[in-house]
């Protein structure tokens, strides 16, 4: 049994975030076949209105600092998941539209993003899981 420092640091805060993000990212990779990662599809689910977005706006709305929005969006782009474009009433503004391969790319994604909601929270109630979340938007300061 590990006492002292070793213990403080294996079951602290920041320990077991790190250990929940290694087990989602496993459950997303073999739950979403089409290679989408967890980040893209957050992306597109916040285009699939058919509004188009600046990356601004995606990178506040995601939770995504600006150099992770902007290699989002371009690495979207090259998988021809979204169209990027100046924006004509502000040059310095990317708008940024989903395609329709990127609409049927989320499609194909969204059971797999539910099995993989549903293999990591599966030892959590649906009380305690509405808990998790409510401390992780608080922890964030999100809502």
């Amino acid at each position: 049994m590990l006492t002292g420092m070793a213990s403080e640091v294996l079951t602290s805060t920041g320990n077991l975030l790190r250990k929940a993000t290694q087990q989602w990212r496993a459950r997303w990779s073999t739950s979403v076949a089409n290679g989408m990662t967890s980040p893209q599809f957050v992306v597109l689910s916040l285009l699939t209105p058919g509004e188009p977005l600046d990356q601004h706006d995606i990178s506040e709305r995601a939770v995504l600092d600006k150099a992770s929005c902007s290699y989002l969006v371009d690495r979207l782009v090259k998988l021809g998941f979204v169209h990027a474009t100046e924006d004509p009433a502000d040059r310095r503004r990317k708008l940024v539209e989903i395609t329709p391969t990127g609409r049927r790319a989320f499609q194909d994604a969204k059971p797999g993003h539910v099995e993989a909601h549903r293999a990591t929270l599966v030892n959590l109630t649906e009380p305690e899981q509405d808990q998790l979340n409510r401390l992780l938007r608080k922890m964030l300061d999100t809502r």
